[in-house]
């Protein structure tokens, strides 16, 4: 999708209060922007420290390769930044369950196992491949107000129907009856 139709300025206005009562506030406007290349290293980042409790076998690789995709993934999702030349706060993308990338195959037995161990019958529909499911990745930075994830929503979302309504290379990626 255009850029231009994908960034949506958010005003959060925040009020801190310390002990001796004196106000100060805090305003900042965020944008959602296409990922781009330069956006892996912090992806990277926030990937590494998302997933830092998780015991799976070559998780940093995990790590580097989901960032080099979701950077590289401007067809479907978006990333929070302060403005263009900063550097992302939070991403919010989708990735096709059925994707057969060798980076993704142990995260996603990684979760199969998690699940079988807690429902089967949600363990039997992940793993029906006639299922078009969608991986939602949302991860933002601690102290990122969670006020912004409405319009990430939203514009994946639109990303999503834009890729449906375009002539997008691969478009059955993003075909999906549940997210």
């Amino acid at each position: 999708s255009d850029s231009s139709d994908n960034d949506e300025v958010i005003n959060y206005n925040k009020t801190n209060t310390d002990d001796l009562n004196n106000t100060e506030i805090i305003e900042m406007d965020f944008e959602i922007y296409l990922p781009q290349s330069n956006d892996y290293f912090q992806l990277k980042k926030l990937l590494a420290s998302f997933y830092k409790n998780i015991k799976m076998n070559n998780m940093e690789n995990f790590s580097i390769e989901c960032a080099n995709h979701l950077s590289e993934q401007v067809e479907c999702g978006g990333v929070l930044k302060g403005d263009a030349k900063s550097t992302p706060l939070g991403i919010l993308s989708i990735i096709n369950w059925n994707n057969n990338n060798t980076w993704f195959l142990p995260y996603k037995q990684w979760i199969l196992k998690q699940v079988k161990k807690n429902n089967v019958d949600f363990y039997n529909f992940l793993n029906d491949k006639s299922n078009k499911i969608g991986l939602l990745f949302n991860i933002r930075m601690i102290n990122v107000p969670y006020q912004l994830a409405q319009p990430l929503h939203y514009s994946l979302i639109q990303d999503i129907q834009w890729t449906q309504d375009e002539n997008v290379k691969d478009k059955e990626q993003y075909q999906f009856d549940y997210l």
